[in-house]
């Protein structure tokens, strides 16, 4: 993933300006920065889901915000993924529902989106069936959202706060699960998060930091 010189601007104001990121295959990255300086902005333009003001995003080579009908459902449903602060679960199915209709809906079929499921959430520690996914703990109900964002084989995994609404026991395995998805499973991981401990683990660090303008800009992390 890279990108260049990227600005974001929400409405006449503009949120973040010079955004200069290359993420390597591989590896994780981790920006943090105060409420409102535009972490969340950031995750959201290189989904592609918000625009920006200028430059450039590109990911597997792909400049993201000149894709378009199929092309660009193929980026969403296959390039990147996202892992919620709060999961963003069906609550009332069960754990291997929830990570199987993601790959039902990339295109896999039904038994194969199952199997998978089973076999992701199994080595991940959840159970797959039985309970709904509202009985879980915090911990495995964060372990669930990452599957789900497995499951499609992404190149590049975005966190958006994952350990934010987990106490410290939790947060601290859920982060470690996090920082493990390049060498388990191959992604890239961005996260953007409040848990400058969990961002100093991360293979690179930044800061979103305003200026006297309130613009923000990304610095390394000190």
């Amino acid at each position: 993933m890279h990108c260049s010189d990227v600005a974001i601007r929400h409405g006449r104001r503009t949120v973040v300006s010079g955004i200069d990121l290359s993420l390597e295959d591989g590896m994780s990255a981790a920006i943090t920065g105060r409420s409102g300086s535009g972490k969340s902005s950031l995750l959201s333009a290189i989904l592609g889901m918000v625009p920006i003001a200028s430059g450039t995003i590109e990911v597997d080579g792909k400049g993201v915000h000149s894709l378009r009908g199929a092309h660009r459902r193929e980026y969403l449903r296959h390039t990147v993924s996202v892992v919620f602060q709060h999961g963003e679960l069906l609550e009332e199915l069960e754990p291997v529902e929830n990570v199987a209709i993601a790959a039902i809906l990339a295109g896999s079929p039904r038994r194969a989106a199952f199997q998978e499921a089973e076999e992701l959430l199994e080595d991940l520690g959840v159970p797959a069936r039985g309970v709904s996914t509202q009985v879980l703990s915090g911990g495995e109900h964060q372990r669930v959202a990452v599957a789900r964002a497995l499951i499609t084989r992404p190149s590049l995994v975005l966190a958006d706060e994952p350990t934010g609404s987990l106490d410290a026991e939790f947060r601290e395995m859920v982060g470690d699960l996090v920082l493990s998805i390049p060498k388990r499973w191959g992604s890239s991981v961005l996260i953007v998060t409040h848990d400058d401990a969990l961002a100093r683990r991360a293979d690179a660090a930044f800061s979103l930091v305003p200026d006297h303008n309130g613009v923000a800009h990304l610095e390394p992390a000190p």
